[in-house]
């Protein structure tokens, strides 16, 4: 094919060339070469030098890439323009739509229009964490960013993600809470994502979750729900690509549409119209990626030669497609999925493909495959050697898979039911995909991974493939000249494969590199031996919801670095932000050893020379300095030939606690105390690793006499308040280095520690030869930045956050320089994913069903207006505002006194008994009180919870700092959970360990239960007995209707003692959005101070309410003193028995429809037991489908309620008995 025939070629690989030069590339000089290019051949056309004039259009060509890739100067007001970090309040348009990347994170662009008032424009990705609210693309939104500079990890050769951004025009990135994001005008998104979200919701409603989500990604590229494993799976196998949206997957459309037009009798023109109009309308439901707008151009153009008969020009197509996308955006060019597209493309059309059905797909698949070779090694690191091979069966599964799912697709939006055919048929055909996909992935060596290749090895194997295609073509008719094409083509490949595995097989350096990885917030350090082994000593972060840095950041290190086998790792503590990232390494390479504190205690390690230590306290005897090696002639021996110059296991321990203040040796230790720490010596060269320890740790090392006496220092705990803090450690000789992450959340990196400005971009590496050690910088205060020693590439102060530091004279520790450590109690909450997740499945069926009409009985607010007598007394209460001499300001601490005399004579004195008006505090909300009662207590204290739970008793008591570490069931670790099941009736049993705290809620939400007189008397001798606190929660008692069942825990004889109470007048008088309640805090009840005194609990609540609230309004207890009016009490119990009444219907309803039903008697919450086989997120997903009814998973509750199902009486009456009636007729139970 010569270049008459393909003109376009040339001058989109001189646009790429030109954009791809552009960072390089002064505008001015740009501007002059298109200009003198234009000039030029111009002129040469004029004289008939044609060759030439093209030529010199080319370089004009070349010259607009290059001007168009220039990164234009930001305005003066670009957000990217503020002092960042900061927190603002912005306000913009979505630039695109809502993308979801996690089960609880979407990423949002927003072109923002005022920052903190002031007019602003630029581009924010910013991440929202939880569900936000219903979004589309041009909508106007409001929120409460964090914002940050773009940046990214900085490592060697590593991923720059602030130049991705970049190119696509976005400089700062921000994080948010969905419930700090406001909407600012309705969501109307335009009918491509109205398309896109029926199709993945009507998807998900008819495969199972595997199969939808491999569909969407076969249909619309949409992975985002796509298991783990099935995803790894793919990748493996070599047969990613089905799963990015090509001109695989545009390619059968218009074939289907070709056959669908057939059978309607439709000509070829009329055919090409109908297919370009799907085709672009395909496009637009999937999105502008560069695979999906390369593929459509390129059907577009073939189908519009056909439609005007004419010969369609397949590279020239593959041009024009490329400088479109290019010209509208340059930086794809740099894009993975641009490169893999055009290359895998070109492959096909360049290669010589055998003929036949099996010859000819295997043909296209190794064409593609080696075209798009270097540039899989040079993103991804990854070889395929079964793709070609794996791709016979995997793409014509993928395929029909495609062409039914699209069919099933277009008959979901007419009918559910047709659309349900298609799916059906098409299930089986995704687990045959899946079952080809598992095997193929299982073949050893499927996947090698390997260094990325430099540039010159791509160079040479690109030509090399060119000069092998030409020798193809010209062996017969020009032997000679195919003849020396091959043998320039061999020698070229050669020479590629040799710079490609030089990284493999170069002979080792002879020194230790050691090598601090950036990766973010956590630690990542590569020793490298002098005899070429290599040692991992953490891995970064990773775990659900976390980048993983051991995939993302340090794997391809290592694989760059030519290591894919490692000597040996170490976890030096269980913290996310160090073994999170191992779990990948674990899979990605061979590890000969794993050393924990108990192999390391055996004695030092040794990796060709370079000794390997545990640190602790040394025995009588030993040398104050662990120096270098004794003998030289074990230099490289390793395990138990090395000389063994360390504590025993067996005394470690014993002499680690000795050294131990008494308080810290007795009180249980944290994971940051006990990590491992690291000493490694070379030659006269040291390097200490201290993790995470913390004070206490290091007290004990210091006063032991460890040696920590070190060339380097890695500071503690990424330079924390906690750590590096004993002025003898501060002051020791050593350099320190500290490692941590961008100041975003914890900002440990602390003030008055000297950074190192290194010259260049990278990491901070000391090396270190025979002779003395090569550092960053000089002895000095102040780093040279021109040093001839230096040998760490880093960056300038505030851009990277991966710093060398030197203590200043003086400097007893390293002071906080980043940002106001959190309360690190808050990043242990569990995420809500229990409200969240109905919101999404809620979302998804109106979504594909919008003619249902919901019934919500989850709803856990009042319905009902205010009572008529509680309406008057506001009117009243405000009425009194608008006069001087009634005017009320600020009210008393705990109420006025007309309000708290009425709920004594009425609430207490009514039931015999006393509570005195000084007990009582009149407050905005019981969740408040339950959730503000502990700031009085110990932050020691143990905390007994029933299960399951009002989620604000554990949360509020996490924040604090009680609950310890949740499990993988939500469950933590010093929380004492009292299970509440049918099988004891939902009574919690006392606690199997002492307990301090007891909350207790009756009647209970969710279960509806009550306690018995017996069961709260057995509760309050426990209390008694155990010098206890009972926090119980009576907001419903007014639902009670068993007389027997009492109203207040204050009915039992000695719980004055030891029970605070909690009532509230949301449930009993519709003030949820009014905003009144009361806590009783009786002066009998105490607990201890340190020395074991007891102390009476009323005047610290006392003092806790004057200090940091400031009361309910006047009006507002104006209106709760109506609801104990005659008037009042009789339109309160109207609406109780109302709601009691609607829970009689629900309760019955359900037993009559064969349910077993708990709660709905004394309590306006009804819990029922899930059908068998069905857990609770079933039995929400058959209601809400099958009869249209929303309530609320038990299992959201705690682990107890697992096969359980909460239903509220709160709302309307019909919508009651409707919701009833459903059941019994829709749902097969």
């Amino acid at each position: 094919m010569t270049v008459d025939r393909m003109p376009l070629v040339p001058v989109a690989a001189g646009f790429a060339a030109g954009i791809a030069a552009a960072p390089w590339t002064r505008p001015d000089l740009a501007w002059a070469t298109w200009a003198v290019a234009i000039v030029a051949g111009i002129t040469l056309l004029g004289v008939r030098r044609v060759f030439w004039a093209a030529a010199s259009f080319l370089v004009g060509v070349t010259a607009l890439g290059a001007l168009r890739g220039a990164a234009p100067p930001l305005p003066p007001d670009h957000v990217a323009r503020l002092e960042l970090p900061r927190i603002a309040h912005v306000e913009g348009r979505l630039a695109a739509a809502p993308v979801r990347w996690a089960p609880e994170r979407t990423r949002l662009l927003i072109a923002a229009e005022r920052v903190d008032g002031a007019p602003r424009v630029g581009l924010i990705q910013a991440t929202v964490h939880g569900p936000p609210p219903p979004l589309a693309s041009g909508q106007r939104i409001a929120a409460e960013l964090r914002l940050f500079p773009a940046t990214g990890f900085h490592n060697p050769d590593g991923f720059d993600y602030a130049a991705h951004l970049a190119r696509d025009g976005i400089h700062v990135t921000g994080s948010t809470r969905a419930e700090r994001l406001m909407a600012l005008e309705a969501p109307q998104p335009p009918w491509p994502a109205r398309v896109r979200a029926g199709a993945l919701a009507a998807l998900a409603g008819a495969l199972p979750p595997a199969s939808s989500a491999l569909l969407a990604g076969l249909l619309f590229g949409e992975r985002t729900d796509l298991p783990p494993e099935l995803d790894d799976g793919f990748r493996r196998a070599g047969v990613y690509h089905v799963l990015a949206v090509s001109g695989f997957n545009v390619a059968l459309l218009a074939a289907a549409v070709f056959a669908l037009c057939k059978l309607l009798r439709l000509d070829r023109r009329a055919s090409a119209v109908v297919a370009i109009g799907l085709v672009s309308g395909f496009a637009a439901v999937v999105g502008p990626e560069p695979s999906v707008l390369r593929a459509v151009i390129m059907a577009v153009l073939v189908l519009a030669a056909l439609l005007l008969e004419r010969e369609a020009a397949v590279a020239n197509s593959l041009a024009l497609a490329a400088l479109l996308i290019l010209a509208l955006r340059p930086g794809d060019l740099l894009d993975p999925g641009f490169q893999l597209s055009f290359a895998a493309t070109a492959g096909i059309i360049a290669a010589p493909l055998p003929r036949g059905l099996v010859g000819g797909a295997l043909g296209v698949s190794l064409a593609a495959q080696l075209a798009v070779l270097p540039i899989t090694l040079a993103h991804f690191n990854q070889l395929s050697t079964i793709g070609v091979v794996a791709n016979l069966g995997v793409v014509p599964l993928a395929g029909l898979a495609t062409v039914v799912g699209l069919l099933g697709v277009g008959l979901a939006f007419a009918s559910a039911t047709v659309a349900q055919v298609a799916f059906d048929a098409v299930w089986p055909v995704l687990l045959a995909l899946r079952a080809v996909v598992a095997l193929a992935a299982a073949v050893p060596g499927a996947v090698l991974h390997l260094p990325a290749p430099p540039g010159l090895a791509i160079l040479c194997y690109a030509v090399a493939l060119g000069l092998g295609l030409r020798w193809w073509r010209a062996r017969a008719s020009q032997p000679r000249a195919g003849r020396a094409a091959g043998a320039t083509a061999l020698a070229l490949l050669a020479v590629a494969v040799a710079l490609e595995a030089w990284p493999l097989l170069r002979p080792p350096e002879g020194r230790l590199r050691i090598t601090v990885l950036d990766v973010g917030q956590g630690d990542a350090i590569v020793l490298e031996g002098p005899d070429g082994r290599a040692v991992l000593v953490d891995a970064g972060s990773g775990g659900a919801m976390r980048l993983d840095a051991g995939e993302r950041v340090v794997a391809p290190y290592l694989w760059n670095r030519g290591v894919l086998r490692l000597a040996a790792t170490v976890v030096t503590h269980p913290d996310a932000d160090h073994a999170g990232g191992m779990r990948a390494i674990q899979r990605g390479f061979r590890i000969a050893e794993t050393w924990d504190a108990a192999t390391l205690a055996r004695g030092p390690r040794w990796i060709g020379g370079a000794m390997i230590s545990l640190v602790r306290p040394l025995r009588p005897g030993d040398s104050r300095r662990a120096g270098p090696l004794r003998d030289p002639w074990l230099l490289g021996v390793a395990g138990p030939h090395a000389p063994d110059t360390s504590t025993p296991a067996s005394e470690a321990s014993v002499v680690e606690e000795r050294a131990r203040p008494p308080a810290v040796a007795s009180s249980r230790r944290s994971r940051n105390d006990d990590a491992i720490v690291l000493r490694i010596e070379y030659g006269l060269a040291s390097f200490l690793l201290t993790a995470d320890i913390e004070a206490a740790r290091e007290h004990a090392l210091v006063a032991a006499g460890a040696p920590l006496d070190a060339t380097v220092l890695k500071v503690a705990h990424h330079g924390s308040r906690s750590s590096t803090r004993p002025p003898r450690l501060a002051l020791l000789d050593h350099r320190a280095l500290a490692a941590c992450g961008p100041p975003v959340g914890r900002g440990h990196l602390r003030r008055r520690a000297e950074p190192l400005r290194p010259p260049r971009r990278g990491r901070a590496r000391p090396s270190r030869r025979r002779g003395r050690p090569r550092l960053p910088h000089r002895r000095g205060r102040r780093p040279h930045p021109r040093d001839r020693r230096a040998r760490a590439h880093g960056d300038p102060l505030g851009r990277r956050h991966r710093r060398a530091l030197l203590p200043g004279p003086g400097d007893d520790l390293l002071e906080s320089s980043a940002m106001a450590r959190v309360n690190e109690h808050y990043l242990k909450l569990r995420a809500s994913y229990l409200f969240s997740e109905i919101a999404r499945r809620v979302k998804a069926f109106q979504t594909a069903h919008p003619e249902a009409k919901l019934i919500r009985l989850g709803i856990g607010d009042i319905t009902d207006p205010l009572p008529p007598a509680v309406i008057q007394a506001l009117h009243a209460a405000v009425d009194e505002m608008a006069r001087a001499e009634s005017f009320h300001g600020y009210g008393p601490d705990a109420g006025y006194e007309f309000l708290t005399a009425l709920i004594a004579k009425h609430d207490y004195g009514a039931r015999g008994v006393r509570v005195d008006l000084d007990e009582i505090f009149v407050s905005d909300g019981t969740k408040s009180d339950s959730a503000n009662i502990q700031e009085i207590f110990a932050g020691d204290c143990v905390v007994a919870l029933t299960d399951p739970v009002y989620p604000v008793y554990l949360d509020s008591n996490v924040m604090a700092g009680r609950a310890g570490s949740p499990d993988a069931n939500g469950r933590y670790d010093r929380v004492v959970y009292l299970p509440c099941v049918a099988e004891n009736a939902f009574e919690p049993p006392l606690p199997d360990r002492p307990a301090d705290l007891v909350y207790l809620c009756f009647p209970n939400n969710p279960t509806g239960a009550v306690l018995t007189r017996p069961v709260l008397a057995r509760w309050v001798d426990w209390a008694r007995r155990q010098g206890a606190v009972l926090l119980y929660d009576a907001a419903y008692e007014a639902y009670i209707r068993d007389p027997d069942i009492p109203h207040s825990i204050y009915e039992i004889e000695g719980a004055r003692e030891v029970a605070i109470e909690f009532r509230s007048f949301s449930k009993l008088a519709g003030f949820t959005g009014t905003r009144c309640a009361f806590t009783v805090v009786p002066k009998e009840v105490r607990g201890r101070d340190a020395a074991g005194s007891p102390v009476s609990l009323n005047p610290l609540w006392l003092r806790r309410q004057s200090t940091k609230f400031n009361g309910v309004a006047y009006i507002v207890q104006r209106a709760a003193a109506a609801v104990y009016t005659e008037e009042g009490q009789r339109e309160v119990r109207s609406a109780i028995d109302g709601r009691m009444e609607n829970a009689r219907i629900i309760r019955e309803g359900l037993e009559a429809a064969g349910l077993r039903v708990y709660g709905g008697r004394n309590a306006p919450y009804i819990w029922v037991k899930t059908p068998p086989g069905l857990s609770s997120w079933d039995f929400f997903d058959k209601l809400l489908n099958e009869a249209h009814l929303v309530g609320t998973p038990g299992s959201g509750f705690g682990p107890s309620g697992e096969g359980y199902f909460r239903l509220t009486a709160f709302g309307r009456r019909a919508e009651a008995e409707e919701a009833v009636e459903r059941v019994k007729r829709r749902v097969a139970l």
